[in-house]
C-alpha cells in the first residue's frame, strides 16, 4: 500500500465522519432539512452556525486521519529499519564466519612453517653452539607464542572490523614468509660457514706446527670469519625482529656478506692445497686430515 492510497482513504473517513455527525448532531440541519424550499435560498443564523460546527467537525476529522497517517508511517519507518538492520546483522555474522576461517588457514600454515624451522638446527646447522642454539629457539618460541595469541583472540573476535585487525596483525607482526623464515634459513646457512672456518683454522695452527707456512690461509679465513660475522648478525637481527615490512635491503647486505665469505673461502681452499703440497714435497705428514678443506 502506497503513501498516496493511504492519505486519500484517511480524507474519506475524515469527511465521512464529519457527514454523519453533522446529521445526526445538528438540531439546526434538521430543522434547515425540514424548511421550505421558498425558504432555502435566504440565509439565516442557524444556518450559519450549523456551517461553522460541520467545519470544526471537519477539521477535527482531518487532524485525527493525519494523525493515524503519521503514526503509520513511523511504524512501517521502524520496521523497514528493523529488517535493514537485520539483514546487515546476518551479512555481518556471515564476513565474520569467513575471516575466522581465512584467518584459521593463515595461522595454520604459519605453525606449519615453524614447526620445520624448529628442526634446523638438528638439520642444517651442525656444530650450532649452545647459546646460538638457544638464542635461535626463543625466536621461534616467540613467534610460535604470537600465532597461537592471535588464533584465540581470532576465535573470541565479535565483529568484522575485529578479525580484520588481527589477521593484519597477522602479518604485519610476524612476517613469517617475508622475514622471518629467510632470517632463520640464512642464520643456519652462516652457522654452518663459520663451523667450517674454526675446523680449518684448527688444521692451520697444526700445519704452522709440520712446517707449513699458512699465512695467507689465516688471511683468508680472518676474511671469510668476518663476513660471516656480519652476515650473521644481520640474520639473527631480523628473525628477532621481523615484524614490518620485508627487510629486502637487509637481507641484500647478508647475502652480498655471504658471497664474500665464500670468495674468501676459494682462496683458502687454493692456500691449503698449497700448503699440502708443500708438506708433501719437504716429506712431512700432515697430522691434519684433508677432509676439512672448504668447499663453499
Amino acid at each position: 500500500m502506497t503513501m498516496r492510497p493511504i492519505f486519500s482513504l484517511a480524507l474519506l473517513l475524515g469527511l465521512v465522519a464529519w457527514f454523519v455527525s453533522g446529521v445526526n448532531g445538528s438540531p439546526a440541519l434538521a430543522q434547515t432539512s425540514g424548511q421550505s424550499s421558498t425558504d432555502s435560498t435566504t440565509p439565516t443564523k442557524t444556518t450559519a452556525v450549523s456551517i461553522q460546527s460541520f467545519s470544526k467537525q471537519f477539521a477535527t476529522g482531518l487532524k485525527d486521519a493525519t494523525t493515524e497517517l503519521e503514526s503509520y508511517k513511523t511504524i512501517k519507518t521502524a520496521a523497514d529499519q528493523d529488517k535493514v538492520a537485520a539483514r546487515k546483522q546476518e551479512n555481518e555474522q556471515k564476513k565474520l564466519a569467513q575471516l575466522k576461517r581465512l584467518g584459521d588457514k593463515l595461522i595454520a600454515v604459519r605453525l606449519q612453517v615453524i614447526d620445520r624451522l624448529k628442526k634446523l638446527p638438528g638439520e642444517r646447522c651442525d656444530g650450532i653452539s649452545t647459546d646460538m642454539k638457544a638464542a635461535y629457539l626463543a625466536n621461534i618460541t616467540t613467534i610460535e607464542t604470537n600465532l597461537k595469541d592471535e588464533k584465540t583472540r581470532l576465535d573470541a573476535a565479535t565483529t568484522v572490523d575485529g578479525a580484520k585487525t588481527i589477521i593484519k596483525e597477522l602479518f604485519d607482526k610476524n612476517q613469517i614468509f617475508n622475514n622471518f623464515s629467510p632470517a632463520n634459513i640464512g642464520f643456519c646457512a652462516a652457522i654452518r660457514l663459520q663451523v667450517l672456518i674454526d675446523k680449518v683454522q684448527q688444521d692451520s695452527v697444526k700445519w704452522k706446527a709440520d712446517g707449513a707456512d699458512p699465512t695467507a690461509l689465516d688471511q683468508h679465513l680472518a676474511d671469510a670469519k668476518t663476513s660471516v660475522g656480519q652476515a650473521l648478525d644481520i640474520y639473527k637481527t631480523i628473525a628477532g625482529t621481523p615484524a614490518g615490512d620485508s627487510k629486502t635491503a637487509k637481507f641484500d647486505e647478508a647475502k652480498a656478506l655471504m658471497t664474500k665469505a665464500r670468495d674468501s673461502l676459494k682462496l683458502a681452499r687454493a692456500d691449503i692445497v698449497a700448503i699440502q703440497t708443500q708438506l708433501k714435497s719437504a716429506g712431512t705428514t700432515s697430522s691434519s686430515p684433508t677432509t676439512t678443506t672448504p668447499s663453499p
